[in-house]
């Protein structure tokens, strides 16, 4: 992979129970997915299965078949935490290129990242963590956090100078070589970082 020119994209971290990662993975992951393929997807309002929101998300069942293919491996892959853990999932988009050789004999692809987005997630081992009471005030806390996270998304998915660095097809990514894929590492207190099961995908 190249990533000459590569914008990068961090949002606050988000500190979350288990039990919700996958959704709050998916109203991200979808709300930035879509950002980036404006032009080539119908849109579809959906409501989180969690949370009293709702984000647009692309109306493809092939995006929709990945991003909880990839939510379901990231979350088993935190079963394996036994204690609190931070973890950054990545999204990047890359555009392919065909790479001229010598003589024009050979030629070959190479993906050429222009934009990453890191996620950062504070991640409790156990979805049971104090009494009833509180943790309904938590998930509340969590709900008005997540919208902030999508209203970010928003805003810099239209910043300017993303856009500037964006391959000319951007706006018709499902037809074109643009694709996205997303990967997970794990940061454990002592150890330095750690990669954990790769979660990774693509889609074109």
């Amino acid at each position: 992979h190249s990533a000459m020119n590569c914008e990068q994209v961090d949002l606050e971290p988000i500190e979350v129970e288990r039990f919700q990662v996958k959704e709050v993975l998916k109203a991200l992951l979808h709300s930035i997915i879509f950002q980036r393929a404006l032009g080539a997807q119908q849109m579809r309002d959906t409501e989180s299965d969690l949370f009293d929101l709702s984000y647009v998300r692309s109306d493809s069942r092939a995006i929709d078949a990945k991003v909880e293919e990839q939510t379901e491996a990231f979350g088993k892959a935190l079963e394996r935490d036994e204690t609190m853990a931070a973890h950054q999932v990545c999204l990047s988009f890359f555009e392919r290129r065909v790479r001229p050789s010598t003589f024009g004999l050979f030629r070959s692809e190479e993906k050429v990242v222009w934009e990453r987005w890191h996620i950062p997630l504070l991640v409790h081992a156990r979805d049971e963590l104090g009494g009833q009471a509180e943790r309904a005030q938590r998930s509340l806390a969590l709900e008005d956090t997540l919208r902030q996270r999508i209203e970010c998304v928003l805003s810099m998915a239209a910043w300017s100078k993303v856009l500037a660095l964006a391959p000319p097809q951007l706006g018709s990514c499902a037809s074109s070589g643009c694709a996205w894929r997303l990967w997970a590492t794990r940061y454990s207190q002592g150890r330095g970082q750690v990669t954990v099961r790769p979660v990774t995908a693509s889609a074109a």
